[in-house]
């Protein structure tokens, strides 16, 4: 016994060196010497995993499970290799047997769940801790847990996107213009099923709506069946590119209605996808709700801004090398009184969703200054086009207002002061998918 601790320790000691193929030999002979101890084949999977032999990792510790099967540290060692291999079914498999093995044990249920959390399981550790919630209704620690995993699922954001009634309206009036009883309507999106709820309150004969986020999906299912639109609305959990026409939506939908848009406009991407869709899943010529999309902006300044974006002297100490920080852009929602205007609004780019995929673009965007101040950088935000009739944009207002969508700041690295009626030259580039602005040099 003291002649292999004595060569484990060479072992550990070599592996620490960096010397892993040495480590491998002697956690070998070990493992051959003491084949019912779990923890060496544990050791031995670790240095397989660090030279890469992953299939040789997995068999380790299936030898390792096999002797310790309730040893929750072996099973979460075995779905992080499997993950590396892209082993899907095999760690829902894994995952599956672990949680039925802890079913009924208050004890492991929420160890279980932080480690399959950190091992990149988060719908098995929310099953696991649900389970110790069924078992103890009150146990604060589990409900603190599922909330917070079910946040990062689904983002609190999606509060203030159903709660934005002026959005909702813009997209119902082109709705009702466009639907008619025989309208097949597609939406991409589900959330919370407001807009295929819509389009069904628009007449339309027939709803389907896809949602990449199972979690989502489901909840989007229960509130249309709340609100009593089973027979017209079918959900599909499932992103819109994985979709067949003919299987999934019965054929070729008559209209696309979709918000898939972030502050910066193209970040979801709305462009990519409706294309796809327009190429799939749409009828030629498919009505396609909005029609078109903008990137607006106008230069800014003020000292409210400023103050979230760079930083001079404070208590007497000079801090700006912290400047080379300065972010490339953040969100806000502000009220306009607070910002110092320094251009009129500029429709910055344009993109019509009907029409082919656009390329990657960079432009100079020239604007005569309104006002004289320090010019902190562009503020964007989005515009809408529903159709010919509507327009929702959410640019800054007179008051804060919440909203789907927040405006985006991106700091200039060096502000510049302006003077009234000067004009001045910035670069605005888009590759399809992100948004950058920057002075032009």
């Amino acid at each position: 016994m003291a002649a292999m601790q004595a060569m484990r320790q060479q072992a550990y000691a070599a592996a620490s060196r960096g010397e892993h193929r040495e480590a491998l030999d002697l956690f070998r002979r070990l493992v051959e010497q003491a084949p019912r101890v779990w923890a060496l084949h544990l050791d031995l999977a670790r240095e397989y995993r660090v030279l890469g032999y992953l299939q040789d990792a997995i068999t380790s510790l299936r030898q390792a499970i096999s002797l310790e099967p309730d040893r929750l540290e072996l099973r979460c060692e075995l779905i992080d290799v499997l993950k590396r291999l892209d082993r899907t079914r095999v760690i829902e498999a894994e995952c599956e047997e672990l949680l039925k093995r802890i079913h009924d044990d208050r004890t492991m249920l929420l160890p279980a769940a932080l480690a399959l959390e950190d091992a990149g399981q988060p719908d098995a550790a929310l099953a696991a801790l649900r389970r110790l919630v069924e078992l103890e209704p009150t146990h604060f620690d589990a409900q603190q847990h599922i909330r917070r995993l079910q946040t990062d699922r689904i983002p609190p954001w999606h509060f203030a996107m159903m709660n934005d009634e002026a959005r909702d309206v813009a997209y119902e009036a082109a709705l009702k213009r466009a639907v008619t009883p025989d309208s097949h309507v597609f939406e991409i999106g589900t959330g919370s099923g407001v807009l295929p709820m819509l389009a069904a309150r628009a007449g339309a004969g027939r709803v389907t709506t896809c949602e990449a986020n199972p979690q989502i999906a489901a909840v989007g299912q229960e509130v249309i069946s709340h609100n009593g639109f089973d027979d017209t609305i079918t959900v599909i959990p499932r992103p819109s590119w994985e979709l067949d026409a003919e299987r999934d939506l019965g054929g070729r939908a008559d209209i696309l209605v979709a918000e898939i848009l972030s502050d910066t406009l193209l970040d979801e991407g709305i462009l990519r996808t409706t294309h796809q869709a327009r190429e799939a899943l749409l009828k030629p010529g498919a009505p396609l709700i909005p029609c078109a999309v903008s990137a607006m902006a106008l230069l800014v300044g003020g000292e409210a801004l400023a103050s979230t974006t760079m930083v001079g002297e404070v208590s007497g100490f000079d801090l700006s090398p912290f400047n080379r920080y300065i972010p490339a852009s953040l969100s806000v929602n502000t009220d306009s009184r607070e910002l110092l205007t320094l251009s009129e609004d500029i429709e910055v780019f344009r993109f019509d969703l009907d029409q082919e995929l656009p390329q990657p673009e960079q432009r100079s965007v020239t604007c005569t200054a309104i006002a004289s101040g320090l010019c902190v950088g562009v503020l964007q935000w989005v515009r809408l086009y529903m159709d010919k009739e509507t327009e929702f944009e959410n640019r800054p207002a007179d008051r804060f207002a919440p909203s789907a969508w927040r405006q985006r700041l991106f700091p200039f690295a060096e502000p510049l002061e302006m003077t009234k009626g000067e004009e001045v030259v910035f670069r605005a580039v888009h590759n399809v998918a992100s948004l950058a602005f920057d002075w032009e040099t």
